[in-house]
């Protein structure tokens, strides 16, 4: 007899993927190869064989699709026959059979494994009456572990599921969980040749969208920079401090006096004095409060804090960023012992000394560094102070040099390694005023406060500067970066409400193929939710992620706490993902009623601060949802966006791919 069941709903999950066309085939459905229920989420996972997994979760009786991703785009190794194996790779018989064993074991090991608790306790609560008060329920992390060329982790916690990468050196085929009380969070991982012992941190959140660790450091952080080699940390943070007139210390005043006898001038130096007494930020005296900054290094290892630098009083930190500069030896890079220029990775600041309307700004360019040798008692090193007669507002590495912008201009510095100090090589002029400065290969790209962009390029034979082209709109800048794909050259702007131009680059060259010219084209607008604050241009690394790609995306953060990406995507891409996007906002359901296309092209409230373009940047959020749809659902959209289903997915796993391979 049959048994009686009821088919609630069937899902046809889409076609494979070719690894060597990197789309969607046109074969029959793929195989369902395993199936997992975790009872903690609710949810279910369903991966394919061509590496496609897709998760549900139970809502009202009933599967939802939630999350999919290709977890393996590449195929499994294919299984030959040993005369064809014999033939391809001139074994014996012996070591084929081996091979032919190995590649089925791996066909049938086991990708999705569940754990019960990843959560990381204390070691002073390990052994506390705290941690045996506990339920079971309040401190387990249960989730599941998908094994693979491409691993990830998904924790549920509350009916939640969040999904994070893990990378590794090479393929997992193996994962177990040390579940004892002495090692809490503790995991093995086995693969080809290798098995790594791995632990969660225990400061940071994995239930977040990203994995996020907070270290308190009570004060107000503002720059943050990376020291890949010494693996520490700057960052400037400022605490609050009574406030007295304190001019900078080289912001020093001449006192002309003639001599009597000879009656010939001379000059002597003052330094200008505060004239109200330091008070203690205890005492009951009412004094106005003003930010001391300091700059900190932080090791990454063990995350606790190397050194301190106090600037001086009244200095403001405006600019900061890490990058390489080279020093020079008369006009000549100065060589390490391989023969190679000497290079030095430096942790950049840029300082004003505000002290009002009728005291002149001063500020200073400071270039700082990491100590490699941890028994020194001081971790910074200062490299070099440059004093300047206005505020340095920004600051980038160009090639072997440093550039700044000093109040309207721009100034290009090399480090000159025998007088062991910064030597001024170029100047370029602005309008205004410079918020946002850029160096990207030898051009320079600069903001003004009032005159949009200006594109610069640095001749490194002559060390002269000259500008390459100049967008002529009325455009507050408040953000600039660079975006590339091959040959062809952007840079997304913004202002400080919310509004985004991608401007477009198109070069004139000469006779001998250099760039001489050529002008900067609106390409597109979109919005964002607020006011971009801070970028980060990243390249995308190619499949085997042994080198890097002639592409590059950009990461943005808003003052509202927004993080996304500006990627550049192929022609072909972009009119499919248009045609999608389009489709979506008319057939699909839409949070509030309103698609992210029409929310990113309509202008701001007031409409004097809006901007008006021919064309708006596509929509990622509005593209990835399409892969959240069923099957009936993604026909309807791929027919009213007159685009075949496999051409939608080939598109949107071209973009998750690069975006994955930089997270």
């Amino acid at each position: 007899s049959t048994l009686p069941t009821t088919v609630l709903r069937s899902e046809i999950l889409e076609g494979q993927i070719d690894a060597k066309k990197g789309r969607a085939s046109n074969k029959a459905p793929p195989e369902i190869t395993e199936l997992l229920f975790t009872t903690a989420s609710s949810s279910l996972f369903v991966l394919s064989a061509c590496g496609e997994l897709a998760v549900y979760t139970i809502r009202a009786g009933d599967f939802f699709k939630v999350d999919q991703k290709f977890v393996d785009r590449e195929y499994a190794e294919k299984l030959e026959s040993l005369e064809e194996k014999k033939k391809r790779f001139n074994l014996a018989d012996g070591e084929v059979t081996v091979q032919d064993v190995t590649a089925r074991v791996k066909s049938l090991t086991q990708r999705l494994i569940p754990f019960d608790d990843l959560h990381e306790v204390l070691p002073a609560l390990a052994n506390s009456s705290t941690l045996r008060r506990r339920s079971d329920k309040q401190s387990a992390l249960p989730g599941v572990f998908v094994c693979g060329r491409r691993t990830s982790l998904f924790f549920s916690k509350e009916g939640r599921l969040v999904h994070h990468p893990f990378q590794t050196h090479g393929s997992i085929r193996g994962f177990c969980e040390i579940a004892t009380e002495a090692t809490r969070a503790s995991f093995v991982v086995a693969g080809e040749g290798f098995i790594s012992f791995c632990a969660l941190d225990r400061k940071t959140d994995y239930l977040a969208d990203w994995c996020v660790r907070r270290e308190i450091v009570k004060k107000t952080p503002h720059f943050v920079g990376y020291m890949p080699a010494t693996r520490s940390c700057f960052v400037v943070v400022s605490e609050p401090s009574p406030f007295r007139p304190v001019r900078a210390p080289f912001d020093v005043e001449l006192k002309i006096t003639i001599d009597e006898e000879s009656g010939n001038p001379m000059a002597t130096g003052v330094v200008p004095r505060a004239e109200q007494p330091y008070i203690p930020i205890t005492s009951p005296i009412p004094v106005p409060m003003n930010d001391r900054y300091t700059a900190t290094l932080y090791s990454a290892v063990p995350w606790k804090l190397m050194d301190s630098l106090p600037l001086d009083e009244n200095e403001q930190v405006l600019a900061g960023g890490v990058g390489t500069l080279t020093p020079e030896t008369d006009g000549a890079f100065a060589l390490n012992a391989n023969g190679l220029p000497q290079t030095m990775t430096l942790f950049a600041l840029g300082t004003a000394f505000p002290l009002g309307e009728d005291t002149t700004c001063r500020g200073r360019l400071i270039l700082l560094k990491a100590s490699s040798d941890s028994s020194k008692k001081k971790s910074i090193i200062t490299v070099h102070k440059e004093d300047s007669k206005g505020p340095v507002t920004a600051i980038s590495f160009v090639k072997t040099y440093v550039a700044a912008a000093v109040g309207g201009s721009v100034k290009i510095y090399a480090y000159d390694a025998k007088q062991t100090r910064l030597v001024t090589i170029s100047f370029l002029s602005a309008a205004n005023y410079i918020p946002k400065l850029v160096g990207f290969k030898d051009f320079v790209v600069f903001g003004d406060l009032f005159s949009s962009i200006t594109l610069s390029k640095i001749h490194i034979g002559d060390k002269s500067t000259y500008t390459l082209a100049k967008h002529a709109k009325d455009f507050e800048v408040n953000s600039v970066e660079v975006l590339y794909r091959g040959k062809d050259l952007g840079f997304v702007v913004g202002d400080p409400h919310g509004n985004t131009l991608l401007l477009s680059f198109q070069g004139q060259r000469d006779r001998d193929g250099n760039v001489v010219g050529g002008k900067l084209v609106e390409d597109a607008g979109s919005r964002v939710s607020s006011a971009v604050t801070s970028t980060l241009r990243m390249r995308v690394p190619k499949a085997n992620k042994a080198e890097l790609s002639d592409e590059a995306l950009v990461v943005y953060g808003t003052a509202g706490g927004e993080i996304g990406f500006f990627q550049p995507v192929s022609e072909r891409a972009a009119r499919t993902i248009a045609s999608l996007t389009k489709a979506m906002g008319l057939i699909a359901a839409q949070p509030a009623g309103l698609d992210p296309t029409s929310f990113r092209a309509i202008p701001t409230l007031d409409p004097a601060r809006g901007i008006y373009t021919n064309e708006v940047m596509l929509d990622g959020d509005a593209a990835q949802r399409f892969m959240l749809l069923s099957h009936p659902e993604r026909a309807l959209v791929a027919s009213a966006a007159k685009v075949s289903q496999e051409g939608i997915l080939s598109a949107l796993c071209g973009i998750s791919e690069q975006s994955l391979q930089i997270l």
